[in-house]
């Protein structure tokens, strides 16, 4: 990770109550729900927000990420980092954090949890 990208990853950390709050004050209610169960795992290249997600949460991963609820939190991150932000998402592993690879758990999963892997491009960490 980039000292820049290090940086905007502790600057999303800070700032993830306040856009859940700002979601919800100005009624943006699905987009908030989606992302309550997640948090900020990293910022990738300066660019891309990493979410994680505990399992069991494939739909609000793949909703976040679509249309519109992702154009949405990426304005209101905007808005408080002066930065566009893209957003990918990832399956926290059981303990609730995130690591480099998945550990050979590919063979455990749920075949509904490996088809939103693949259609989310996300990866089991």
């Amino acid at each position: 990770m980039l000292p820049e990208s290090a940086e905007l990853s502790e600057a999303v950390d800070h700032i993830w109550n306040a856009l859940l709050q700002h979601l919800q004050k100005d009624r943006k209610i699905q987009a908030r729900a989606y992302l309550l169960p997640a948090r900020p795992l990293r910022v990738e290249e300066g660019r891309v927000l990493v979410l994680g997600y505990p399992k069991g949460y494939a739909t609000h991963m793949e909703q976040i990420v679509s249309h519109p609820h992702k154009q949405v939190v990426q304005k209101y991150l905007e808005r408080l980092t002066r930065r566009k932000l893209d957003i990918k998402v990832e399956v926290l592993n059981n303990d609730g954090n995130s690591g480099a690879n998945g550990g050979g758990q590919g063979d455990e999963l749920h075949p509904l949890v490996k088809a939103a892997i693949t259609i989310l491009d996300g990866k089991v960490i």
